[in-house]
Formats: structure tokens, sequence, C-alpha cells
């Protein structure tokens, strides 16, 4: 098992992509672990963060462009999960 130093987190090119969105839209973090821990249903997720459903599609969007990929889909929902969770290590 790795550990990582706050300062080696933040470096990771993941982590530096969500802090890019994050200074512009300070709710992703929240946005990606909440979905993810709603295991894809975007409805229930959207109702946990008390946005309409296409708010939150839409947040995705600007999530998924800004990652490279889709943080519901597949392997790189756990791709995303890490990065979530090292960027909390990094700040």
């Amino acid at each position: 098992m790795e550990r990582f130093t706050p300062a080696e987190a933040a470096e990771l090119e993941d982590v530096r992509r969500l802090d890019d969105l994050f200074s512009g839209h300070p709710r992703v973090i929240e946005t990606i672990q909440t979905v993810l821990q709603n295991d894809d249903s975007l409805r229930q997720a959207a109702t946990a963060l008390d946005v309409h459903h296409s708010t939150l599609q839409e947040r995705l969007t600007l999530l998924s462009a800004q990652l490279g990929y889709s943080p519901t889909k597949g392997r790189r929902r756990q791709c995303a999960m890490v990065a979530s969770l090292l960027w909390r290590v990094a700040h």
C-alpha cells in the first residue's frame, strides 16, 4: 500500500485537474463523491446534493471534460474515487 504526503498527492495529474476545477466550481468534490456513493443513480445523488438531476448532469459533463474521462463509467469510476480521496489528502 502506497502512502502519499499532501505534497505528493497534490502533484498527481487528476488531483491537479480537480484543483483547477475546484477553483471555479467549489462543489465539485462533494458532487463527485456523492455520485460515487450513490451507485451511479443520478437522481439519488441529485436529491442528496439538493439539485435538479439536469444540474447534476451538467456538473458531470464539466467534470468529465476536465478529467478527460467519465468518472461514473467502468474502471474510471475507481480512478475518480481515488483522485477525490487524494485531493482531500492534498488539502
